[in-house]
């Protein structure tokens, strides 16, 4: 875990920024998806690592198209913690066709999910300093 945070912390000083996705994704660092323009660039800001947004969970596959284009290896989906029944199903259901879309592609594909009392969105996660283990 402090080797992982060690490179988090790298990454965040070398310069992972909003805008530069593409230059960090071909240096393999795993690019993330998530909604919204806002939420990416603070999410970028805070993990270090590039995190790109599609303008809703139903255009997933913008975000398909984007790792293929930038030769994108990892990528994780981190769209928002719903709290109402049905976007929370509509979430799942984007969530589980992208990552079967990705790994069809020959990526690899995870999935953060989190407890939507931590935040709606990664950004809200994120600033509360709260991180993947």
């Amino acid at each position: 875990r402090d080797e992982r945070e060690a490179r988090r912390r790298e990454r965040r000083e070398r310069g992972a920024r909003p805008g530069r996705g593409a230059s960090d994704a071909r240096h393999g660092w795993p690019t993330h998806f998530t909604e919204g323009e806002l939420k990416s660039d603070l999410a970028t800001a805070l993990l270090g690592e590039p995190v790109v947004s599609v303008p809703g969970v139903s255009t997933w596959r913008a975000g398909v198209d984007l790792a293929r284009v930038w030769g994108v290896r990892d990528v994780v989906v981190a769209f928002d913690a719903e709290t109402k029944q049905k976007p929370a199903l509509a979430v799942a259901r984007a969530t589980r066709d992208a990552v079967d879309e990705l790994r069809r592609a020959g990526l690899r594909a995870s999935v953060w999910i989190w407890d939507s009392r931590l935040g709606k969105g990664i950004d809200d996660v994120l600033a509360r300093g709260l991180a993947r283990t």
